[in-house]
């Protein structure tokens, strides 16, 4: 110690204060007053700037142009189906309704039968048997007609003949169709089927198996 004492100056203590205050002093001095635009690529230390010190601009400034666009890829699977929906509301009933009569009971040349219904437009068709036991030739005619309504066909006449002999009755169907429009608060639809004027006066036609039907429908059109 005395020896290292002994070597001490004035000189060398103060050299030595004054490096200290350089190496020191000077680097906090060099970090207050560097310059605008004087730290550069080798003043930086590598890895030191990082995304997160980047201004979002900076960010922006980096990225290139959008690029084309890819292939499609392949269709994925069906997903599964979903639940079924709630029922809708019922509609209101649409105008087709239907109005049927049979009557059996048979009567001589003239035979009528008839069925109510409300006002509408209708399709009706009717038919009925016809027979004679005469080999004298007659007619047998049916019409269908309705109250107070337009008739579109509704008429069609039968000949009747017995073939005599082992055959001594002739029958034959009669029949008819017509479109009939019933206004006001409804209506009748009426059937009748007579024998014919044309042929042999004497002769008695027996009508019998009477079937008449009325459909009503939306629209009523002819050609």
């Amino acid at each position: 110690m005395k020896r290292l004492l002994g070597k001490l100056t004035y000189s060398n203590v103060i050299s030595t204060l004054c490096l200290v205050l350089l190496l020191g002093g000077g680097t906090a001095y060099a970090a207050a007053h560097l310059g605008k635009n004087t730290v550069g690529a080798k003043q930086l230390k590598k890895g030191a700037v990082t995304p997160a010190k980047l201004s979002k601009a900076a960010k922006n400034s980096l990225q290139g142009p959008k690029g084309a666009t890819g292939a499609t890829g392949a269709k994925g699977q069906k997903g599964a189906a979903g639940p079924q929906g709630p029922a809708g509301a019922t509609g209101p009933r649409g105008p087709s309704n239907a109005y049927y009569i049979f009557d059996n009971d048979q009567k001589q040349n003239t035979k009528t039968v008839s069925i109510n219904v409300p006002a509408g437009s209708y399709v009706a068709s009717g038919s009925m048997w016809a027979s004679v036991t005469s080999e004298e030739r007659t007619e047998a005619e049916c019409s269908l007609t309705g109250t107070g309504s337009p008739i579109e066909g509704g008429f069609s006449d039968q000949t009747l003949q017995s073939a005599g002999g082992a055959e001594p009755f002739g029958y034959n169907t009669l029949h008819t169709e017509a479109g009939i429009i019933i206004g006001g608060s409804g209506g009748t639809i009426t059937l009748t089927c007579k024998k014919g004027s044309e042929g042999a006066p004497a002769v008695t036609v027996a009508l019998y198996q009477a079937r008449l039907i009325a459909t009503r429908v939306e629209t009523l059109t002819t050609p």
